[in-house]
């Protein structure tokens, strides 16, 4: 009650927190019945109709500014992602079942084959078969025997004739091998589905998901059936799909976003989510107002729950009393008593909850949350007829942290290590792995592996602000550990502070200001193989090849990440706390493997005294011309060992804070490289067959000391004339007369 008249005016957000500042303003006409005449020392005055709340949020500082006594939370509504829903689509890739009636009578019924094991090939009478006669006319089968497949008729005055040729499909099963998983594929067996055969115009409700087909019990519409490569689409009202979007890793969506279907259309939906994948987002109670996700067409926008917590709280002023006419010109509706239940656990004078609608130029556009208010929830003194400020901001940052806010830092390092660990943006190379700093172990995709959503999903759901802070401990290092189980991270570490050190047993998770993850990764007790594209590693120097190496590198991967009651979500990045250490990396040719085009270059090993050519050899490129590489054997055998650190760093204030790991602008590795190396190389070019050109052989020597590259060298280089001579300057000066 009391509730007359709210506004809420701001910005429309931009996409993915983008925007400089977040600017609201409230004004409530609310009202208290008061005696004739009230004295200004013992009257709270919770809201005029002159007087506005208003909020500021600059993102820089993640501070609030807050004018005529307001209390500011948060105001939300954050667009996180904006596209197009990509409906489910392929090819029905079963097998048409040919049949022929080989019965010299004719029947509009029943089709015989001599021979046939139409039983024992898994084809029944119960409906879920249909019959086609290439020459015209179809049935639902009705009845099945080895030989004879029979239904009501063929219809349309059409008979089977002797040698007649057919066809007997499925009514109630799409099967897709091009599927891996349907399930995968957001589809289920809820009743949410639809699946259309596009090619027939037909429809059903899938009611059974296998790892490669859909079931519709009750059949397509119209008596359709599923012939090999008709065209599918499969409908929705509860997922969304978007393939060319990661939801979790790029966008942050997360359970309790609200998505709207086909945004300023004036025919919008809208849903919350309860499940987030990759490229699906799933609300289990579907879309509202009966739309279905169902065109390549329609628009989607998700965004963040909106939440607005405002206390107008205020005093009267002055020394005289005033009647309540002169206080409350204007003022109608009244307050219920105090002590009144709000909900969610808020008590107060005087509360009211409601909607929240963004002005979309000049349309209201409703984002389907909601906005809290509270009277006077942090007590604050008044000075001067506004609550004082400084105990406004310590009431301000009294709130309890938002928990599920802990993952969204670790979701930035798999895109932070991609960037470091590329030697080419640091200018660090080593021989035959080149830029590749990790050596084909991708550690990147080691950290993109963990699911986020997973030790994410309802985290703050999962942790109560009464739980004792060893509590709080276990429940995020358990989530942490089962989403990395894979990986085997061993000890999950997590540090929590509450203004200082907190105390088990005392603390709770609402005295926790800052929360820290830590665990380590690392390549399984020993080296891993790996595969290493071919680089010389010397830029400038023109030897090339799209084959790869054999690797064997030993790595561990600190991983360290957090949440900041004032800050939001950071990374650690003083240069050590999230550090990836290539203990060791031993880079070499395979053994026994050939790619070559030319015999293996026996002449310039007769040549060249101590030349010891094995039989390692990759195609490749050297200066413009195309050439064999063959790796030299012995003691002159091509191999890289090195090693690498990569810590990432942030040189202003050694955290990357959440504007930070949007823009990525003040992101600067620690990058340190030891490498001792030789590439010995034996090279024969060559030219397209039949050219008869000459080639040449020689050798490349490359070699690293351990800090810097040697020059390299190209020696005992010899002209092959090959069939030059024969295949190419003789017939030419025979025809010379």
């Amino acid at each position: 009650t009391g509730l007359e008249k709210v506004e809420v005016v701001g910005a429309e957000p931009t996409e993915r927190l983008t925007l400089d500042t977040a600017d609201a303003t409230l004004q409530h006409d609310l009202a208290v019945p008061l005696a004739r005449t009230v004295s200004p020392d013992d009257v709270i005055v919770l809201g005029t109709t002159e007087a506005a709340a208003a909020m500021s949020i600059d993102q820089d500082t993640f501070e609030i500014d807050v004018s005529l006594g307001a209390i500011g939370g948060t105001i939300g509504a954050v667009t996180k992602a904006q596209g197009t829903h990509e409906p489910l689509t392929g090819t029905h890739t079963g097998a048409d079942k040919v049949v022929t009636h080989t019965d010299a009578t004719a029947s509009s019924t029943t089709l015989t084959e001599s021979g046939a094991t139409f039983v024992a090939d898994g084809i029944t009478g119960d409906g879920a078969w249909k019959i086609s006669r290439d020459a015209g006319g179809s049935c639902i089968i009705t009845g099945v025997t080895a030989e004879t497949l029979t239904c009501a008729d063929l219809g349309g005055g059409n008979q089977w004739q002797q040698n007649d040729k057919g066809k007997v499909t499925p009514t109630r099963v799409l099967t897709d091998s091009a599927v891996t998983d349907f399930a995968a594929e957001g589809v289920a067996a809820d009743g949410s589905f639809t699946l259309s055969n596009s090619t027939r115009t037909s429809s059903c409700t899938v009611d059974g998901v296998g790892t490669d087909t859909l079931t519709c019990s009750a059949g397509l519409s119209g008596g359709e059936s599923w012939f090999n490569g008709d065209g599918y689409q499969v409908d929705s009202t509860t997922v969304l799909r978007d393939t060319t979007v990661d939801f979790v890793a790029d966008l942050g969506v997360v359970e309790g976003d609200i998505v709207v279907h086909e945004p300023g259309t004036g025919d919008e939906a809208s849903c919350v989510v309860t499940a987030v994948a990759a490229t699906l987002v799933t609300c289990s109670a579907g879309l509202d107002n009966g739309q279905t996700w169902d065109a390549v067409t329609d628009d989607y926008e998700v965004s963040s729950p909106a939440v607005a917590k405002l206390d107008a709280s205020a005093s009267l002023t002055g020394s005289d009393d005033v009647t309540i006419e002169t206080w409350a010109a204007g003022e109608s509706a009244a307050l219920s008593s105090a002590g009144v239940d709000c909900g969610a656990g808020l008590t107060g004078d005087a509360c009211t909850r409601f909607g929240v609608l963004l002005d979309d130029e000049g349309t209201p556009k409703p984002i389907g949350s909601t906005v809290e208010f509270k009277a006077d929830p942090f007590g604050t003194e008044t000075v001067g007829g506004i609550p004082d400020l400084t105990a406004l901001a310590a009431a301000v940052a009294a709130f309890t942290i938002d928990w599920s806010l802990l993952p969204v830092g670790f979701g930035f390092l798999d895109d932070l290590y991609a960037l470091s660990l590329d030697g080419g943006l640091s200018n660090r190379y080593v021989p035959l792995a080149g830029a590749d700093l990790d050596a084909g172990a991708d550690l990147d995709e080691v950290l993109a592996a963990i699911d986020v959503s997973e030790f994410g999903s309802n985290l703050g759901g999962d942790i109560g602000d009464g739980d004792f802070v060893e509590t709080v401990r276990s429940k995020i290092a358990a989530r942490v550990a089962s989403a990395s189980a894979d990986l085997d991270p061993g000890d999950v570490t997590v540090t929590l502070d509450c203004n200082g050190a907190c105390t088990d047993g005392a603390d709770t998770a609402a005295d926790v200001s800052e929360a820290r993850v830590s665990f380590q990764l690392n390549s399984g007790g020993g080296p891993a193989t790996t595969e290493v594209p071919f680089e010389i590693g010397l830029p400038g120097l023109t030897v090339f090849s799209d084959e790869s190496l054999e690797g064997q590198v030993e790595w561990t991967l600190d991983v360290e990440f957090g949440l900041d009651r004032k800050k939001g979500p950071f990374v650690p990045a003083d240069g050590t706390a999230n550090l990836a250490d290539i203990t060791e990396a031993v880079v070499q040719f395979k053994d026994d493997t050939s790619t070559c085009v030319e015999p293996e270059p026996t002449e310039l090993e007769a040549k060249v005294a101590g030349l010891d050519v094995s039989n390692r050899c990759i195609d490749g490129i050297t200066g413009f011309l195309p050439a064999d590489l063959w790796d030299q054997d012995g003691a002159e055998r091509s191999g890289a060992t090195f090693a690498a650190s990569v810590g990432l760093l942030d040189a202003g204030d050694s955290e990357l804070d959440f504007r930070d790991l949007l823009d990525g602008s003040t992101h600067d590795p620690t990058v340190s490289v030891t490498a001792g190396a030789q590439v010995n190389l034996v090279l024969r070019t060559r030219l397209p067959d039949g050219v008869g050109f000459p080639s040449v052989l020689g050798t490349i020597k490359l070699t690293h000391d351990g800090s810097d590259f040697g020059d390299p060298l190209y020696g005992n280089l010899h002209l092959d004339l090959g069939t030059f001579i024969t295949g190419l300057v003789d017939p030419t000066l025979s025809e010379v007369r």
